[in-house]
């Protein structure tokens, strides 16, 4: 996000989205993560990759950082079913105070990773969470899973 603006008005948009929509707001934006997913791997010609460890990293490290800066760091998950956590310490969205604080706006990054994973035939679940200690700043947990239904 280059414009201060773009990002705020965003952030006001999920909060207004976000009320009367009956907890559902964060599998929408998901929906719309994965349908930017699709678009941005045309645009950027993103490759696809059979080893999911070379992958993952391009993700993290080529792809995301075309949509906005972050720290971001990739760990291996010692369970089968979740291979790798994303954690990124400057969201996109996540300054902003939102009504419900177990609301992440993350959901559309994990979208679009999920959408990227997909297109190069992997089928996984990824969800985003929110993550903060007292007065820290707010992070972000990707969780890269096996996908356990359609619906999820």
């Amino acid at each position: 996000m280059k414009s201060l603006f773009t990002k705020y008005f965003i952030c006001g948009l999920f909060k207004y989205l976000q009320k009367g929509d009956g907890g559902k707001l964060e599998q929408q934006l998901s929906f719309l993560g994965r349908d930017i997913g699709q678009r941005i791997a045309l645009l950027t010609r993103f490759k696809r990759d059979r080893d999911l460890d070379s992958l993952v990293y391009r993700i993290v490290f080529v792809l995301l950082p075309c949509l906005y800066p972050a720290d971001r760091e990739i760990a291996k998950g010692e369970d089968p079913a979740l291979p790798f956590y994303i954690h990124e310490s400057s969201p996109a969205f996540e300054d902003f105070d939102y009504q419900d604080p177990s609301f992440c706006a993350s959901a559309v990054v994990a979208g679009i990773i999920e959408m990227v994973l997909e297109i190069s035939g992997f089928e996984f679940q990824v969800l985003a969470y929110n993550c903060q200690n007292g007065d820290e700043k707010k992070k972000v947990v990707y969780t890269i899973g096996i996908k356990t239904s359609r619906n999820a």
